[in-house]
């Protein structure tokens, strides 16, 4: 992965203060927007899956929305 030094990952509740792993970390994962999504995310995966659109598409087209959208 290009500019790995600077990626966060994103994590679950549940986290060790004192982890070695702490300074790696960014945000934590908003479970219950996930699930008010979950719908919509379950469509996209499967337009994917079976060829409907392909994930570029997809990617262009949740970038071009202003964060008003849930999904993007």
């Amino acid at each position: 992965m290009r500019d790995l030094a600077s990626k966060k990952l994103h994590f679950f509740d549940g986290v060790n203060q004192n982890s070695p792993l702490l300074p790696l970390l960014g945000e934590k994962i908003n479970v219950k927007l996930i699930a008010a999504c979950w719908d919509h995310i379950l469509r996209l995966a499967t337009s994917v899956s079976i060829g409907t659109v392909t994930p570029s598409l997809i990617m262009r087209k949740l970038a071009s929305y202003p964060r008003q959208n849930k999904l993007a």
